[in-house]
């Protein structure tokens, strides 16, 4: 993902030059983790997949920086070799997803209700 490397070196250069940020040791990255400078990262499908896989945190001691256990490049990675996995589509006949619909719906309002006769004749709900 170039556009999330592209990322993590460029924020981390600005920050470091507009003086948000002291610079890191030579030992470690040059980058900042997407999880540093996004306080929510959410998405639908494979983009809700990608953000999961760079915000798990990798363990460390508490008080310290929680660096992402992966990075983009397993990201990739992880898509290209399970993405056939992971989005595979399973085809149920129409008479199976009609069945099962019906199904649903009838523990639905089963539930439904042995809750409301439940609430309806407590005594405690009474006025």
């Amino acid at each position: 993902m170039p556009v999330v490397k592209f990322l993590e070196n460029e924020t981390y250069a600005y920050a470091v030059e507009q003086g948000y940020i002291q610079a890191k040791p030579e030992s470690e990255p040059q980058k900042l983790y997407m999880p540093q400078f996004f306080d929510i990262m959410a998405g639908t499908s494979i983009g809700g997949l990608i953000s999961s896989i760079l915000t798990v945190p990798s363990p460390g001691k508490p008080g310290e920086v929680a660096y992402p256990k992966y990075s983009s490049a397993d990201a990739i990675e992880v898509m290209a070799g399970e993405g056939d996995y992971i989005f595979t589509k399973e085809h149920m006949s129409t008479l199976a997803r009609v069945l099962w619909c019906i199904v649903i719906f009838v523990l639905g309002s089963a539930l439904a209700y042995c809750l409301g006769v439940k609430c309806l004749t407590n005594k405690h709900y009474e006025t």
